[in-house]
């Protein structure tokens, strides 16, 4: 199959899982959503350069964001399992996108991102409760993720780097908007906004290894 013929299936199985979440037919949900991750994984396997420890890195962080899936789909669900293993999902693509970017000077970055993490992470903190330590965890984790993201477009701004920085802030919106659905208060249409953009995240991770040498 081509890249293209990829990415129209996973979009038509993203929005069947996502509507069916919508409209609580779960067994639909637990099909497609498994499902669209399988496929995204396909795309990687199939139509990167898996001799690439970049490649390994990326296949690596979505199998455990399919196992992330697994858990948070489980009824009653079982959310500390699930951020564990997305924690260690972003760690692979920590990872990955280092390896990219060692040996250059991007310590400044930090200052301009660190604060957008604090003062949102400020704001959860009164309502996190027993969550806060594994919440906190999961906020450095995700913010190391988008600053070598950031790091790897301003070193490479290739298009793999594009697709890799488009894949970390979509993926800190999802994990911010669940935050703020989960302790904060429930938000309308708050799901869907959390797996368009999650889905889309996903999948432009991928891409960026696809488009590694582009």
């Amino acid at each position: 199959m081509t890249v293209s013929l990829y990415i129209s299936l996973i979009v038509i199985l993203g929005l069947v899982h996502i509507l069916s979440d919508y409209y609580e037919k779960w067994s639909l949900t637990y099909l497609f959503k498994p499902l669209t991750m399988l496929f995204i994984l396909a795309l990687v396997w199939f139509k990167a350069d898996m001799e690439l420890a970049y490649s390994r890195w990326i296949i690596c962080g979505l199998f455990l964001s399919l196992i992330g899936d697994i858990f948070l789909m489980l009824r009653p669900q079982r959310f500390i399992e699930g951020l564990v293993s997305f924690l260690l999902a972003h760690i692979a693509y920590i990872f990955a996108f280092y390896d990219s970017v060692k040996g250059n000077n991007i310590s400044w970055l930090a200052f301009s991102l660190l604060p957008f993490g604090l003062i949102y992470l400020a704001y959860l903190w009164k309502h996190l409760g027993k969550y806060r330590f594994p919440v906190l965890s999961y906020f450095i984790t995700i913010g190391l993720m988008l600053f070598f993201a950031s790091a790897l477009f301003i070193v490479e701004m290739s298009s793999m780097a594009k697709f890799a920085l488009a894949g970390a802030i979509l993926f800190a919106i999802s994990d911010g908007v669940l935050a703020f659905r989960k302790f904060v208060k429930p938000l309308a249409f708050g799901q869907f906004y959390v797996m368009i953009t999650y889905v889309a995240a996903q999948t432009l991770i991928a891409l960026s290894a696809v488009y590694y040498w582009n």
